[in-house]
């Protein structure tokens, strides 16, 4: 009987890491500036395959408003994304330009993996110059 619990536990040690695998999405920093771009990524871990129903897989919500300003309208797809896949996406906040508050980019998916995180927030703040001395000051001696 005690022959046996050395492998056990072994195997327990060798099979936690997938347990504990999930699927994700992060963005590359906490807080932008308005006309910067966030960039983000999808990452499926496993151990398990992630199901999306809609293509792009995600989208982006502004939270104070509710307004939905990316990824609204996906095309009706069902796909998979395989353990160890990755998908990147960006945000130009400078091509509508986004108001500035707390956003939302939420996975048009699911996943049966434990812990799995299937939304990511940032937050835009209005561009603050740094100077007098910005394009709008110089524009405006000259008006």
């Amino acid at each position: 009987m005690n022959r046996w619990i050395l492998p056990l536990l072994l195997s327990a040690l060798l099979w936690a890491p997938a347990a504990l695998a999930q699927l994700t999405v992060v963005t590359d920093h906490a807080t932008y500036n308005v006309g910067d771009v966030v960039s983000f990524t999808i990452h499926n871990a496993g151990p398990g395959v992630a199901t999306f129903v809609s293509d792009p897989p995600f989208s982006i919500w502004h939270v104070e408003s509710g307004d939905c300003v990316d990824g609204c309208m996906g095309l009706p797809v069902v796909w998979t994304l395989p353990v160890g896949g990755t998908i990147s996406g960006q945000r130009d906040t400078g091509t509508g330009p986004d108001l500035a508050g707390h956003y939302e980019i939420a996975l048009a998916g699911s996943s049966s993996d434990p812990g799995s995180i299937l939304s990511a927030e940032y937050e835009v703040t209005a561009a603050v110059a740094a100077s007098t001395e910005t394009w709008g000051a110089v524009k405006g001696l000259f008006r």
